[in-house]
């Protein structure tokens, strides 16, 4: 695509969505224009006429929001819980838990780099014997 063509095809882009936004404006403020006479026939001051509109402007965000929210913390959730997957697979899937009557086995873990992790701290099975 050349400059041309994408300036062009962002500009039909901006007059549709100005259009949908105006039909939307315009649809708002029939709205309140009936809200307000209504409530001038029923003998209620005007400005309780613009309450209705203004609810539902409100309740439309607060519907938005919430399923924005939503969204975002279902993948959040869904990512947590496959990074928390990925560490239980791969993170201590060697660990060697055993109590004082161990047999000579010895109480600590391999851990993925190749060495032995003890109750005190580091030990390299390189410079370690074994017996």
């Amino acid at each position: 695509m050349n400059g041309n063509a994408s300036s062009a095809k962002s500009y039909r882009r901006g007059v549709r969505l100005g259009i949908y936004f105006k039909r939307v404006r315009d649809l708002l403020t029939k709205w309140d224009r009936r809200c307000v006479e209504a409530a001038k026939t029923h003998q209620v001051p005007a400005w309780l006429g613009h309450v209705p509109v203004y609810a539902a402007i409100a309740i439309g965000i607060g519907i938005l929001a919430v399923t924005l929210f939503s969204l975002v913390s279902s993948f959040v959730l869904i990512i947590g819980i496959a990074l928390f997957g990925l560490l239980v697979k791969h993170g201590h899937s060697s660990q060697i838990i055993d109590n004082e009557n161990s047999g000579g086995w010895k109480v600590g873990e391999y851990r993925g780099d190749g060495h032995w992790y003890d109750c005190n701290g580091y030990v390299d099975l390189k410079n370690e014997n074994d017996d």
